[in-house]
């Protein structure tokens, strides 16, 4: 076949070729079935099947008669009975029970390649083979008897390749709900450890985002305490916000409350994201247990249960004061935050040099609230002066350095500022940086300034793409004034009061600067 292929002389269908569109999907359920699907709902269909006919028609029948249909499209998974028992008779019940076991194993996986699946089966150099508990159904496979996805692939086993050289694969969506919903029956307390292992080989090949989820699907919470603490920097300065609040959302309360440090990692994702009203329990948790700790300095030069240094109590203790000093500033009382932050700075002499960059650059805001935007610069300049020697990219301490420098009316070193920032971004070459969008809301404002209405738009609009990625209310706020703004001046009425409402909305009952509380109430004035 590979030679006739090679020679031209083989045509060739394959899933790709055989799988429906919308538009036949649509014709298929809706005049085959007399079913009145709305787009919408053939889109989702489309997304759960990927055009597989015979899980349509399954679906079809599933959904004559019902009169809950929406409902049914949001469930319908490779679980739902006819599915399950079509799956488990075509393909299931003919493979050997050693290719069972290996499929049952891996469809904990996202994506495969085999080197990945040898590690979560627990094939060593040395041939042996490590099994989790409870595998009633399940044999060991032996070194000789591995199983190449490629094989898979050639049953016709639901298995779709990812890149052209056959390495990674995945399962069709509906077969791997089926075979999860298999483990999760016959043999759940294999679970968590088929998850460490895929955590661990995800870390060792450089994929931390992919290692991280594992651990947290594993409820390894030691495991996934240090992959963050590890690598929330990196990904804070990659601008990638979302994925960040994906693991914090499934690490339980109770198990943040017991790490200070991860405690304020949160308050200080909770402030980048607008939402600073929701710190204080967290400052007050990593507060209460490093002051429990009582004097951090021992024999061993390490604290209690969380085996904190010196230099991180510190950090934590630094951070409590400085993220209070920018809820003060958030709340209205600039003084406040003042004498909070430069009592921290008497009090730890010892602090980093990033964090006196976090620091000076809550007293720029705190002065800018106050209307001193020289003193403002001053502060935020050693801000970003402190950065620079730390090695951290604090991208917030250089948009607002540009934004004052707006402020105080030097427009060509405000965009030079900010275009400088973004050109550094580019310069790493990391994609879908979020934390962008600060820059480009506020050089969608220098832009409108200067009369270009076509550039401040697109700064704009791409500061909006950018916040799916670095979800901030403060800056959705922002951008939408400068959209509101620009409307206006184009002379759309209607479409500078859609965009303020959107602003409306994002600052409505919640704690942000009095600056962006400003730009709307102004906007409104302006409108009016």
């Amino acid at each position: 076949l590979s030679r006739m292929r090679a020679r031209g002389q083989l045509s060739e269908l394959r899933a790709e070729d055989l799988r429906f569109n919308p538009i036949e999907i649509t014709r298929l359920l809706n005049q085959v079935f007399a079913l009145d699907l709305t787009q919408e709902q053939v889109i989702k269909l489309e997304s759960r099947t990927e055009g597989w006919i015979a899980g349509l028609q399954l679906a079809g029948v599933s959904m004559q008669g019902r009169g809950d249909i929406p409902q049914f499209i949001d469930a319908f998974s490779g679980s739902h009975r006819f599915i399950m028992d079509y799956l488990a008779e075509e393909a299931l019940s003919r493979q050997s029970i050693e290719i069972q076991s290996y499929l049952f194993k891996t469809s904990i996986l996202e994506r495969l390649n085999d080197s990945l699946c040898d590690f979560v089966l627990g094939f060593t150099s040395k041939g042996q083979s490590f099994e989790p508990p409870n595998q009633v159904l399940f044999p060991v496979i032996s070194e000789e008897g591995k199983i190449r996805l490629a094989m898979l692939e050639n049953l016709g086993l639901f298995i779709v390749p990812l890149d052209d050289e056959r390495i990674w694969y995945r399962y069709h969506h509906l077969f791997s709900d089926l075979l999860r919903t298999r483990l999760q029956g016959h043999s759940p307390s294999s679970i968590p450890e088929l998850h460490q292992r895929a955590s661990i080989w995800f870390e060792k090949h450089g994929d931390i985002e992919a290692s991280i989820n594992h651990s947290l699907l594993a409820e390894d919470w030691d495991s996934a305490n240090r992959l963050i603490d590890l690598y929330l920097p990196k990904y804070l300065e990659n601008g990638q916000m979302t994925t960040i609040f994906k693991w914090l959302e499934q690490f339980p309360q109770e198990e943040l409350f017991k790490r200070p440090k991860l405690c304020v990692q949160v308050a200080e994702m909770y402030s980048q994201a607008g939402l600073i009203d929701k710190i204080d329990p967290f400052l007050d948790k990593a507060e209460e247990i490093v002051t429990f700790y009582g004097n951090p300095e021992k024999s061993d030069g390490r604290s209690n249960e969380n085996n904190l240094t010196v230099e991180e109590i510190i950090v934590i203790k630094s951070m409590v004061s400085i993220l209070r000093g920018l809820k003060a500033v958030c709340s209205g009382h600039p003084q406040r935050a003042m004498e909070i932050t430069q009592i921290a700075l008497e009090t730890y002499p010892e602090m980093s040099l990033k964090e006196q960059a976090v620091l000076y650059w809550v007293q720029g805001w705190a002065q800018r609230s106050l209307g001193d935007l020289n003193l403002a610069l001053k502060l935020l300049i050693k801000g970003t002066k402190c950065a620079n020697e730390s090695g951290a990219i604090l991208r917030d301490i250089w948009t607002d350095l540009g934004n004052v420098t707006r402020l105080v009316g030097k427009l060509p070193q405000a965009i030079d500022i900010l275009e400088g920032s973004l050109q550094t971004a580019i310069d790493r070459g990391v994609p879908n940086q979020g934390n962008l969008s600060r820059d480009e809301s506020f050089l969608s404002f220098l832009y409108y300034e200067k009369n270009q209405l076509d550039q401040a738009f697109t700064y704009a609009k791409r500061a909006l793409t950018h916040t799916q990625w670095w979800p901030s209310h403060n800056i959705i706020a922002t951008a939408n004034v400068s959209l509101a703004q620009i409307m206006l001046a184009r002379n759309d009425l209607d479409g500078s009061l859609i965009a303020l409402q959107k602003a409306e909305d994002e600052r409505k009952n919640r704690l942000m600067t009095p600056f962006v509380h400003n730009l709307v109430e102004v906007t409104w004035v302006q409108i009016w």
